[in-house]
This record gives C-alpha cells, sequence and structure tokens, in this order.
C-alpha cells in the first residue's frame, strides 16, 4: 500500500532548518465477523461436534448444545443476542460441543468467522468434524491434523495400566452415517509427532495411561500380533554381519532392537538375543555378529521374535497398542546388560527419529520396576506442559494414575468423508496498516556549502516501510526510495547544487508504502501501484492514500476491493 504525507524540512543555506511534520496515521484495520453456516445430513441421534480454523476466530451460537470439556465454555456472543461457543485466537482455533441432532445442526447453521487482526486472507478452510455422542461418561476430542478421535476415561479412585488397556479395547465410537458409518474400536493412545502431543497435552489432564511399554511380556504380545504370518526363513553371518530373512515384510528400521529367541543348531545359538538393526530392506535385515561365519539355514526353523525376560527388554520402548503396535520408538543406548536409559542424563535416544516427549531424566526404569508409559506427568494442569516433554514411567499399579487416553482410528477414506467436512469460503482481504504518525526528518549540516553533501535521517517509522524522499530548489533536483530498518529508521544523503548559495533548499517524504500480498479478481497485480494506475476503479495506492491525507474513516475497517481484469 502506499500513503503520501506532507512531512518536509527546509534547509537553508545561511539559516536553520526548520522541519514541518504532520501527525498522520494509518489507522489499524479491525475484521468483521462473516457468516459461514454449515449445513449437514444426520441421523436422529446425539452428536459430538468439533468445528475448528488456524485462519482465524470461530463462533458458534449455543442451541442447546453443551460444550465438551477440553474446548472453550460458553459466553455472551459478539453483538448477537445468546451464549455463543468462541474459539481462542491463541490455542488451537477449536470449539466442540455435545448435543442431540436438531441443538448440533441449529449450532452449525449459525457458525461465523473472523481473521484475527491485521492478517490478510483471500480464503481459508473451516473443518467440521461429527460423530455419535458416546453413551458413557468421558471427555471425547477430535484431533482435524490426524482425523483421529480421543477419549479420556477416569476411574476412582485410580486404574491400573493393564485394566486401561483392556477398558480401552471395550469402548466404541461410531462416525460416519449411512452406508458410511464406521464403528471404531478404542487403544490406548499412541502419540507419534509433535503436533498430535501438542493436541492431546492440551486437551487432557495430569497423570495419563498411554500404550507405550517396556515390559517384556507386552511387547512379545505386541511383536506376536504385528509380525502375524512373518516367519524367519535364513540366516546367514560373513565377516561379522548377520543377515536374517523373513517370509514376509517385518517393519524394522535401522536402531531398533529385534529379540531372536528359540534359535538351534550349530552356530545358531549365539545368535540368541537382543540385536541392532543396523541395515534393513523389506523381508531382510542386518546386525553385527560375533565373527564367526555360518552357513546360510534356517536357524533349526524355530526361531520367534521374543525378549527372553524383563532384563533383556528394560529400556527398549515399543508402542504395543493401535495401529503402531509393535513399534520400537526408544532405546536405552546400548545393547549390553547397562539399561541406563534415560533421556538428557543418560544414552538413550530416538529410534530412528521417531517421535517421544519424555521429561528430562526420564525414562530411568526405576530398578526394572517401571514399564509403563504415562502423559502429564505432574502437570497439575494442562497449560503447565510442554508438547515437548510430559511422559514419564511407571509401575502398572501406580496408584497416582486414575485415568487413560483412548485413541480411535484410523477411519475409513469413506467416513471421513461423511464424518469431517472441509469448508472454503472466501473472504474480504484486509489492508495492513502502516503507522506513520511519529515519522521525524533531521538533515545536516545546516547550512550547508553549495556543491556540499547532506545527510538526512528518518525515524520513528514501521520497520521495513519504503520512503520516498525528495530534494527541490524550486523545481526537485534529487529523489530516492529508502527502506526503514528494523527500528523504523533510515538515512539517505544527495549533494546540494553549485547555484544554490544563499537560496533555500526544500527536503520531503513525499511517499511511503509497505508490501503487502495482494489478492485480486481476474490477475495478479504488484503490491505497489503507481497513483492513476490504469484501472476501472481506484487503485491500492489511492484508497490508501484517501486514508492517509483525510484522516476521516478512524474507527471503520477498509475491504479490499477487486481490481479489476
Amino acid at each position: 500500500m502506499r500513503g503520501r504525507g506532507p512531512l518536509r524540512g527546509v534547509l537553508g543555506l545561511a539559516a536553520t532548518a526548520v522541519l514541518l511534520v504532520a501527525p498522520v496515521t494509518a489507522l489499524a484495520q479491525t475484521a468483521d465477523w462473516e457468516d459461514i453456516p454449515v449445513t449437514l445430513e444426520l441421523a436422529d441421534d446425539d452428536y459430538f461436534a468439533v468445528v475448528s480454523s488456524t485462519d482465524g476466530t470461530i463462533e458458534a451460537q449455543q442451541q442447546g448444545t453443551t460444550r465438551s470439556s477440553g474446548y472453550p465454555a460458553p459466553a455472551a456472543c459478539d453483538g448477537r443476542a445468546g451464549d455463543c461457543f468462541t474459539s481462542d485466537p491463541d490455542g488451537d482455533g477449536s470449539i466442540g460441543f455435545f448435543g442431540t441432532r436438531a441443538q448440533v445442526a441449529a449450532a452449525l447453521a449459525s457458525l461465523r468467522f473472523k481473521v484475527n487482526d491485521d492478517v490478510a486472507l483471500a480464503d481459508s478452510t473451516l473443518n467440521v468434524s461429527t460423530s455419535t455422542k458416546p453413551t458413557s461418561e468421558g471427555t471425547l476430542f477430535y484431533n482435524p491434523s490426524n482425523g483421529h478421535y480421543y477419549e479420556q476415561i477416569t476411574s476412582t479412585p485410580s486404574i491400573t495400566w493393564q485394566d486401561a488397556e483392556t477398558g480401552a479395547a471395550a469402548r466404541t465410537l461410531t462416525v460416519g452415517s449411512g452406508d458410511d458409518e464406521q464403528t471404531l474400536t478404542g487403544y490406548l493412545a499412541t502419540v507419534t509427532d509433535l503436533a498430535e502431543s501438542a493436541f492431546v497435552t492440551d486437551k487432557t489432564g495430569a497423570d495419563v495411561w498411554m500404550g507405550a511399554s517396556d515390559d517384556y511380556q507386552e511387547i512379545n504380545d505386541a511383536l506376536a500380533e504385528a509380525l502375524t504370518g512373518v516367519t524367519i526363513t535364513e540366516i546367514s553371518e560373513t565377516s561379522n554381519v548377520v543377515t536374517v530373512t523373513t517370509s514376509a515384510a517385518h517393519g524394522f528400521v535401522v536402531g531398533q532392537a529385534v529379540p531372536l529367541s528359540g534359535l538351534t543348531g550349530t552356530g545358531f545359538e549365539d545368535l540368541n538375543g537382543v540385536h541392532e538393526v543396523t541395515g534393513s530392506t523389506e523381508t531382510t535385515f542386518t546386525f553385527e555378529g560375533t565373527g564367526t561365519d555360518i552357513t546360510a539355514g534356517t536357524g533349526g526353523g524355530s526361531g520367534t521374535f521374543e525378549f527372553a525376560n524383563q532384563a533383556a527388554a528394560d529400556g527398549f520402548w515399543f508402542w504395543v497398542d493401535g495401529p503402531e503396535t509393535g513399534q520400537h520408538f526408544w532405546t536405552r543406548g546400548t545393547f549390553t546388560s547397562d539399561t541406563t536409559q534415560a533421556k538428557d542424563t543418560g544414552p538413550g535416544e530416538r529410534v530412528n527419529e521417531r517421535f517421544d516427549a519424555w521429561k528430562t531424566g526420564e525414562p530411568n526404569g526405576d530398578s526394572g520396576a517401571e514399564q509403563f508409559g504415562i502423559l502429564n506427568y505432574s502437570c497439575g494442569t494442562p497449560s503447565t506442559c510442554t508438547s515437548q516433554s510430559n511422559w514419564n514411567d511407571f509401575a502398572g499399579d501406580n496408584t497416582q494414575v486414575d485415568s487413560y487416553l483412548v485413541e480411535f482410528g484410523p477411519l475409513s477414506s469413506e467416513a471421513v468423508a461423511s464424518s469431517s467436512t472441509e469448508v472454503e469460503f472466501s473472504i474480504p482481504e484486509l489492508i495492513p496498516a502502516v503507522s506513520v504518525s511519529n515519522l521525524a526528518l533531521a538533515c545536516s549540516p545546516d547550512p550547508v556549502a553549495p556543491g556540499g553533501e547532506v545527510t538526512c535521517q528518518v525515524s520513528g517509522g514501521d520497520p521495513s516501510i519504503d520512503i520516498l524522499w525528495r530534494a527541490s530548489l524550486d523545481e526537485p533536483f534529487a529523489s530516492q526510495g529508502v527502506t526503514l530498518d528494523a527500528a523504523g529508521a533510515g538515512t539517505f544523503t544527495f549533494t546540494a547544487p553549485a547555484d544554490a548559495d544563499g537560496r533555500t533548499i526544500l527536503v520531503e517524504l513525499v511517499e511511503w508504502s509497505v508490501t503487502a500480498s495482494v489478492a485480486v479478481t481476474g490477475e495478479i497485480v504488484p503490491s505497489s501501484l503507481p497513483a492513476g494506475g490504469g484501472t476501472d476503479e481506484p487503485p491500492l495506492a489511492m484508497l490508501v492514500a484517501a486514508v492517509v491525507l483525510a484522516g476521516a474513516l478512524t474507527g471503520r475497517m477498509l475491504r479490499r476491493r477487486p481490481l479489476s481484469g
């Protein structure tokens, strides 16, 4: 955008310069609400609905619905009757509520959206998700980033990890509708990236069981499930490298721990134990051998992927529930009997960059007595947790834990399409503001000798504003653009004309502009247009200039008008 203002100084050859600075301001813009009604075909049932957007603020009238825990509570609507659910611009941009089909439908039909202050957008997207309300008590959440649902279940006074796993497997959730309806079975949550960690950290309370374990029996069961139908077909060792071939895809990655058990036959018995994968293809993996070459064979045909005992498994953390069942994500950092595993204070580390959020000094195993993972350790409230550091390891019967997190997913593509809707819409693009009320101009030396150099300082502007200056002696004789630095300051120089003796030089800041991404109908145009620039409607430069010069539109919002193509 570009504005013009009478910021000028008079530089005299025999008198002190007089600078006349006009207090001109381009006002900050605020977005209006845009009505974005959403209509969904819902069967006659009770529903849970979540609406989210990262581009601005969402508001929906309550319409008899009730807030889902973890989402914003209803409060007075902004300028319309009743109470509304309003998303937090500084939060995850979501609102969530329960209600009957009619209540949820009415709330969705009342949706409106407002761009956050000082943000220019031409298009935006709302994500709207619905599922049938669970019949039993629990806190339900929907994560638009992965399309999964979560439910926090609380048990008084506490619950063991094993009972939590059983309880999670007993939970079901129905999503979609009609022929696209899908019933999902729950599992203890598996948190596999930072975005998911941030979501569940924000939505859950303290000390919550998740589906992570280094218990050897749980890992063995998980591996048996993940490797169903996968058998060892051949083993060989050459030059200290052992190669294992499997009958189907094994899913092992470099750096992970693979236990081998039950191998028999000359040379093969020595391979029983836990090994670090050093190379992997779909149906082979390698690890460091003992140095004795062995002929390819099946290892007696009885080899399995099992840890022999807890000492062998301690410190090797696996996901033991959900789609990631049998996935090794954290290693104690050594494959010897040393089980030191803690983050930051030990050699523990991620496997193949798989995600973790262990607190500093965890997991520590506590002498082999802590084999089960929890979320939000001693957080008190979600706001004190961080998504990078909140996990701990506990004994499975720790009485401090009274809840667990159930995850539902993934959904079939049909159910996703039926239960989660992306609503795309266009909004007026706002004109970013440029503050010029504090601009100052100072030039020296004064007086200046004919043919001498003048240095001028601009200050008090916004960072990165482009300033156009001009020096005149009856007529302009010098002009140039200068971009203000991070402090809103800039410097320019010029040479006084040789015939200026006894005359007055006028120094002006005649224009200022800021780069903006301008989306228009029909064509893409430069972000700064010359005054009077060749379109059927007033160019952006003239629109902003009118505000700066007149100063008469205080409190009004300027919207971008489409420029003709």
